[in-house]
């Protein structure tokens, strides 16, 4: 399973500040970047998320290897169940 494609861009809409304090961390510790700008036509300021590439990289080793241990989990729950 790639997990590449979950790590797209982002765009947040400025008024929604409570995803705006969840996405900083990330941003902060170089995961994710941001860029803001108005939209043509539109009110308000978007902003918008991406992984880095070492966010990128962080978070697929991450979603892979918890993958891996929910199916290492699920073959000892299957075994057990059998004896």
């Amino acid at each position: 399973m790639s997990t590449g494609s979950l790590f797209g861009v982002v765009a947040v809409r400025r008024n929604f500040n409570s995803k705006h304090y969840h996405l900083n961390k990330p941003v902060d510790v170089g995961l994710v970047e941001k860029r803001q700008r108005t939209e043509r036509g539109q009110d308000g300021l978007y902003t918008y998320y991406r992984a880095t590439v070492f966010g990128d990289v962080t978070l697929t080793d991450c979603v892979d290897e918890l993958i891996r241990g929910e199916q290492e989990f699920a073959s000892m729950y299957v075994s057990s169940a059998e004896d």
